[in-house]
């Protein structure tokens, strides 16, 4: 399967047709959604079980780059997370990684039965990590699609351009617990910076 880009409508995201479609439970409150924003940095259990899945992805794809991720404090109802890796290409599954994680309490439940590609290319990294997030709300806007990176590939030249393999399912909300209904990734707070020993993306999601 191929992820192609569709247009974008003016609304955007989680639209009539995936409320009709899951109308069994309904999703979190915005208490619930600001309390675990507020949770997630305060729980090292927590944290470290999501540091676990990055490393584990990192090392099934032999990237060895142990991508990890974390959610922060914000001074918004947003939910913001840092991700960090030692390669820009582990970066961006490891931001990846923490969208789905907002996304989906177990995101381990998410089993790979639909595989498709995405290219994407912007002129800056900040901008194509963007757009890359925001391909990941769509696709579960518009097919009703749960998305794990398998691999990433990020080059920068005259322009930045991204080539990544996903995989994942349906939404099952049998077995996947819905939290946050994330709308977008922002441009609010986006940065990208190389540090010593790796690179760190600041990234702010709508909720």
């Amino acid at each position: 399967m191929s992820c192609e880009t569709r247009p974008r409508s003016k609304e955007g995201i989680l639209g009539a047709r995936l409320r009709e479609a899951l109308p069994r439970r309904p999703l979190a409150t915005e208490r619930e959604r600001t309390a675990r924003a507020k949770s997630g940095p305060k729980s090292p259990k927590r944290k470290a079980e999501r540091t676990t899945q990055n490393t584990e992805q990192g090392a099934r794809e032999g990237t060895g780059d142990a991508p990890a991720f974390e959610f922060v404090d914000a001074v918004t109802s947003d939910l913001t997370f840092v991700a960090r890796a030692k390669s820009l290409d582990a970066l961006f599954l490891a931001a990846a990684e923490a969208f789905v994680a907002a996304t989906v309490a177990a995101p381990q439940t998410i089993e790979p039965r639909v595989r498709c590609s995405v290219s994407l290319e912007d002129r800056e990294l900040e901008l194509l990590l963007l757009r890359f997030l925001n391909e990941l709300v769509y696709l579960r806007d518009a097919d009703l699609l749960l998305l794990r990176p398998r691999r990433v590939k990020v080059t920068r030249g005259d322009r930045c351009q991204l080539e990544a393999e996903l995989a994942g399912e349906a939404i099952d909300r049998d077995r996947h617990e819905l939290l946050a209904e994330v709308k977008a990734a922002t441009a609010h707070g986006l940065q990208i910076v190389h540090r010593t020993g790796g690179w760190e993306a600041t990234v702010t999601l709508d909720v």
